[in-house]
């Protein structure tokens, strides 16, 4: 059975923000590695927050490339969110991950296998001094082919296929995460921008006063051409799919990303949002 993994990436939550979750009939004691050792304060809210190294983007790659969906979890049909939380330390290390919502120990230990193998971070700042803070990530485990939930968060969402999406040149790697990423003509907010003037509203959607977002997983190949267009999320009867599709097509040529000095075909993970004028 077929797997994806839909991640929230929520920034910079207080230590205690998920001290009064309730994760239904699972109970949970914290899992994780403890720094006894820290000193100084560990900030909930800075000017800079933390980044991972290439960014969102850099981090849904990452992420996208790293977790297995659990064996016994999948055949016990198990799906649900796990929410990890850790620190980033001024060096850019992690340290004090632990689980604050729970769903399956097996679910459980491979989002801390994932954060725990994570490159250096850069750190956060506050005053233009690096400091330690809270991180917060949510990661989803659904299984395909299952109801989906339709609402949409606040926070900025991802979703990821975890099989690799068919290629015309399978014989040929993609990347997932390289050292410079694949980018539109003039970078985001040439991207943004392109989105605004190019999205087309669907009419019905519009009329029934329909928003929400749709995501598209693409190829950026080494001439920076876009290819193998991928819809893995989208609204039920709102035609967002089908355009954002279409925007995808529609785009000129990238600056491919590069690994080693030299230009290399990559996977591209991108939500459109339609949201209507009030």
């Amino acid at each position: 059975m077929k797997t994806i993994f839909s991640l929230f990436l929520l920034s910079c939550l207080s230590l205690n923000t998920f001290s009064q979750v309730n994760s239904g009939s699972n109970t949970y004691k914290p899992v994780g590695r403890k720094d006894t050792g820290i000193m100084g304060k560990i900030f909930s809210a800075v000017d800079e927050l933390p980044e991972f190294m290439g960014g969102q983007q850099g981090l849904m790659n990452y992420l996208s490339s790293s977790i297995r969906y659990p064996a016994d979890a999948r055949e016990k049909n198990k799906e649900g969110r796990v929410v990890v939380k850790f620190v980033v330390c001024t060096d850019g290390s992690l340290c004090n991950e632990e689980i604050v919502k729970s769903v399956d120990s097996s679910m459980d230990q491979e989002v801390l296998r994932v954060v725990k193998a994570m490159p250096n971070w850069k750190p956060a700042k506050q005053n233009g001094q690096a400091v330690k803070t809270y991180y917060t990530l949510p990661v989803t485990f659904k299984l395909r082919g299952q109801a989906r939930d339709t609402s949409l968060p606040d926070a900025r969402e991802y979703l990821v296929k975890k099989e690799e999406p068919q290629s015309t040149e399978p014989e040929e790697k993609i990347f997932y995460s390289v050292e410079h990423s694949a980018e539109f003509p003039g970078g985001m907010e040439a991207l943004q921008k392109f989105l605004n003037s190019h999205l087309k509203y669907p009419v019905g959607a519009r009329e029934d006063g329909l928003a929400g977002r749709a995501i598209v997983q693409f190829v950026v190949d080494r001439d920076g051409s876009i290819k193998d267009i991928v819809l893995v999320r989208d609204v039920p009867n709102s035609g967002f799919g089908k355009e954002a599709v279409r925007l995808v097509n529609s785009m000129p040529k990238w600056k491919p990303g590069t690994q080693n000095g030299q230009p290399v075909r990559m996977y591209y993970t991108m939500p459109v949002t339609f949201k209507l004028d009030r």
